[in-house]
């Protein structure tokens, strides 16, 4: 241990400061692991004096750790402490190790005298250990996910902690790995994972958890214990009755109840494989399992009551689970099936059939007493007896032929002590004959429509109206339903669909209708089927020229005719009556002669079929024009720009007959000028306007002649053009002279605003800040803080010594080390006596940690009066002022 003693002579009271050593614990640490640093000093200085101590750790990676503070003074020793941690940001020992030094720095001032000084000490760093906490709960159910949660720690501090390295994880049973994964620790040294217990059986497995190490970490292996529970499973009721039909008093009769259910575990998953049983009362038995579902049919030997079935689901992976059905047993049903027509006929016998069976098995019952009555209008017939071995009782009621309506048939049953009692009415429609009369309004012809009316009585004669009427063929189809009016009337409309020239029965059917109380009736109806026969027309009107042979082409067609002939009369009121016979399915031309005088115009010409089998499907007249020509000729055509064309025209039909009217059309170079109608007769003057679009020159000009019935005609030719002139002559007379001027004339002149140029910046222009504000004063000095780093100047103070446990103790002038703070005095030069007063730092005196120049300093200057009195804030500078 060495001792230094400063002693200040002077008629003011002594000044103590003796450094005694600086120690670590020990001088081998790993990552992670706690570094304490301890030193002895003896500081008594005066109330204006100051002393700081600083602990340091360096390593290669530079300044790790820096803890300064100021301690009070004291005549008795002290001992400043500092605890570091080895982090693995800073340093880095890998497999060989690496050294680190463990610095003490401390300054001490007073009035007469200050000390300054540096101790280390180097050390070794080496890799650390490293252990494994778990953060989750390693207690899983099978058929679930267990979320692995953990956490490599340094094994001395929970702090330090192994960042962003694989993680190894794996899970055993005795026998085998079951899962293996490698995950990465993140920035907290925390790893995670999941491990699906699907199919994993229940017991203890082991869970072993393996990190490499790194450059900061030796290589680490935990293992740790996974119970695998049985997992949390329970019956899901998919399918129940809530109540059920209780025992016959034959033992071989009873009911069951149809259970669905399905096990599943905590998540409403299906499980498979279980064994799922029922007991109720002593009786046990399983369900089977299908498609995820257990069903089982429960036998019911019991009397009427409340129920109870348990079921139980068992599963190795699972715990058991259980559920109770709770169903009531009910007297057992009865069932009563009837056998009757839909309606009876007034005036005849009807017969009813009742049968009586079990509701759940369906066997006969037959010691039950059965009731019947039949009511129609103001009359009920009653009758009563039991059923046979079969369980079936046949009664037969003659209705009144008076009567016809809704009828109420009843069926009553006693109960007994095993069956319910059952009463039900059902009503019955008494039915009565209706008349049909029928009539065919339009022939029976293959493919098309044909018309029925019919008209429907009651035997009264009464007409019935909204009666359904339908016609039937020889098929036994229904082709056709229509309802009767109020009249009683009803059409039928069909497509004939039948063999041509054929004879058809149709069958007029009226089906029970409740409505109008009528009994079914039919009525056949004789008809003929002729074949339709249609005359073929062309797209447009057939035109003849008068004063030739001309052809009208006849073409009858029918699908059902394949070939034959076909009689048929041509008639017109502008020919004579033609009888003839022409192929089917082809085209044959009727010739007729037309002499030059024929009038021209439109005619129109029937065809008649001969054959009552032949029916004509449409239109049979054909309509043909006679036509004429227009014989037409130009005589003359003058044509001038911009003006007139003149022409002159000679037009007529070509038997010399004036044409009555007649469109002219004009064309020049294709294009239509105009159009001009005409009744003057044969000669025709026209005068037509020109457009300036026609330019003087040779043109081609057609002009068209149109006249209804008449062919049209064209005349095509090239005409000129002419274009008028003029010519205005001048005459000078000679010797005169006409008067002219010259103008010179001027440029014109834009009119608008200059725009000035932008202001130019010249060198040598003074700033527009005023000089006086650029004047400095005591209050507008900036406030600079000095640092932390107090550190004197005297490096003679500094001395080497032994520290107390013997370790070698390096002075300032002896280290050679990499530091990122600054050792020297923020003064720069030797700190004397009422020269210096203390910087800031984390901690210090009581009194103060910092002062700002002020008026007061001064006066602390040269009375010594306490710092508390110039405090103002944080930041501390010398007063510009003070000497």
């Amino acid at each position: 241990m060495a001792l230094v003693a400063l002693f200040y002579a002077g008629p003011v009271l002594a000044a103590t400061f003796e450094f005694h050593y600086f120690e670590s614990d020990k001088m081998t640490y790993e990552v992670g692991e706690a570094i304490h640093m301890t030193a002895k000093i003896t500081a008594d200085f005066s109330e204006s004096g100051w002393c700081h101590v600083l602990f340091s750790v360096s390593t290669t990676q530079g300044t790790a750790f820096q803890d300064g503070y100021y301690i009070p003074s004291s005549p008795i020793p002290q001992y400043p402490a500092s605890t570091y941690v080895v982090r693995p940001t800073d340093v880095s020992p890998g497999v060989e190790g690496e050294t680190a030094t463990l610095i003490f720095n401390y300054d001490f001032y007073d009035e007469r005298f200050s000390q300054a000084g540096a101790q280390s000490i180097v050390v070794n760093i080496t890799r650390g250990a490293l252990t494994i906490e778990p953060l989750s709960d390693l207690t899983v159910e099978t058929e679930s996910v267990l979320k692995i949660r953990l956490r490599v720690v340094s094994v001395h501090s929970s702090e330090v902690v192994m960042m962003n390295e694989p993680v190894v994880l794996s899970v055993r049973n005795s026998s085998e790995v079951l899962f293996r994964k490698t995950t990465l620790s993140n920035d907290d040294g925390i790893a995670a994972t999941n491990w699906s217990t699907d199919g994993i059986m229940p017991g203890l497995y082991n869970l072993t958890i393996e990190t490499y190490g790194n450059e900061d970490f030796l290589p680490t292996t935990r293992s740790f214990d996974i119970e695998v529970l049985p997992a949390s499973s329970s019956i899901e009721i998919i399918d129940a009755p809530a109540k059920a039909y209780c025992q016959a008093d034959d033992d071989n009769i009873y009911d069951y109840a149809n259970l669905s259910i399905r096990h599943v575990d905590n998540e409403y998953r299906p499980i498979n494989g279980s064994r799922v049983y029922w007991e109720i009362e002593g009786s046990q038995g399983n369900f089977t399992f299908t498609n995820g579902t257990y069903t089982a049919m429960v036998p019911l030997r019991y009397g009427p009551g409340p129920c109870s079935i348990n079921v139980t689901a068992e599963n190795s992976l699972y715990r058991p689970a259980h559920a109770i059905v709770n169903l009531t047993l009910v007297p057992r049903p009865l069932s009563v099936s009837w056998n009757l027509e839909t309606y009876a006929i007034a005036g005849q016998s009807f017969g009813v059939e009742v049968a009586l069976h079990d509701a759940i098995t369906g066997i006969s019952v037959t010691s039950a007493t059965v009731n019947l009555s039949l009511s129609v209008g103001s009359e009920t017939i009653v009758s009563e007896g039991s059923p046979d071995a079969f369980g079936v009782l046949a009664v037969s009621f003659n209705i009144p032929s008076s009567s016809w309506g809704i009828a109420s048939l009843c069926v009553e049953v006693d109960g007994s002590p095993h069956y319910e009692s059952y009463s039900e009415c059902r009503s019955l429609v008494v039915l009565f004959n209706a008349t049909i009369d029928a009539c065919l309004l339009t022939p029976v012809v293959l493919d098309q429509v044909a018309k029925l009316a019919c008209h429907i009585s009651n035997p009264v004669s009464n007409d019935l109206a909204g009666v359904r009427v339908e016609l039937w063929d020889t098929s036994k189809h229904c082709i056709v339903a229509g309802t009767t009016n109020i009249t009683g009337w009803v059409m039928l409309q069909w497509h004939v669909n039948a063999s041509p020239f054929s004879q058809v029965a149709y069958t007029v059917r009226l089906p029970a209708n409740e409505s109008a109380y009528m009994a079914p009736t039919a009525l056949v109806v004789d008809a003929s089927v002729r074949v339709p026969v249609s005359l073929v027309h062309s797209s447009q009107s057939i035109e003849w020229d008068r004063g030739k042979n001309v052809s009208l082409p006849v073409t009858l067609q029918s699908s059902y005719l394949e070939n034959g002939s076909v009689s048929i009369m041509i008639t017109s009121a502008c020919l004579p009556p033609l009888n003839l016979t022409v192929p089917i399915n082809m085209t044959r031309y009727v010739t007729f002669s037309l002499t030059s005088d024929f009038p021209i115009g439109p005619y129109r010409i029937s065809i008649t079929l001969t054959n009552d089998s032949l029916y004509p499907i449409g239109d049979f007249t054909l309509e043909v024009v006679v036509m004429g020509h227009v014989v037409s000729t130009v005589n003359n055509i003058l044509a001038f720009f911009s003006e007139t064309m003149n022409i002159s025209l000679l037009a007529h039909d070509e038997i010399g007959e004036p044409i009555s009217f007649l469109t002219i059309s004009f064309y020049i170079d294709g294009l239509l000028l105009t159009q001009e109608n005409s009744t003057t007769g044969v000669y025709i003057e026209l005068s037509l306007s020109l457009p300036t679009s026609v330019s003087p020159g040779p043109h081609n000009v057609t002009v068209l002649l149109e006249s209804p019935w008449l062919h049209v005609s064209e005349l095509a030719m090239e005409v000129l053009v002419w274009i008028r002139t003029s010519i205005d002559l001048n005459v000078d007379v000679p010797g005169s002279t006409a008067a002219s001027s010259s103008q010179e004339s001027a440029p014109s002149i834009s009119s608008g605003s200059i725009i000035l140029p932008p202001p130019t910046l010249f060198n040598g222009t003074t700033s527009a800040v005023s000089p006086t504000a650029l004047e400095t004063s005591r209050d507008s000095c900036p406030r600079l803080s000095s640092g932390t780093n107090n550190l004197s100047t005297v490096a003679a103070n500094s001395l080497t010594i032994l520290s107390g446990n013997g370790q070698s103790i390096l002075n300032r002038r002896d280290l050679n080390l990499l530091l990122s703070f600054n050792w020297a005095s923020s003064t720069a030069r030797d700190v004397l006596p009422n020269d210096m007063i203390p910087h800031c730092e984390r901690s210090g005196p009581d009194t103060t940690t910092s002062v700002s120049a002020c008026r007061a300093c001064d006066i602390f200057l040269s009375s010594r009066r306490t710092r508390r009195s110039c405090t103002s804030g944080s930041a501390v500078f010398r007063n510009p002022n003070s000497s």
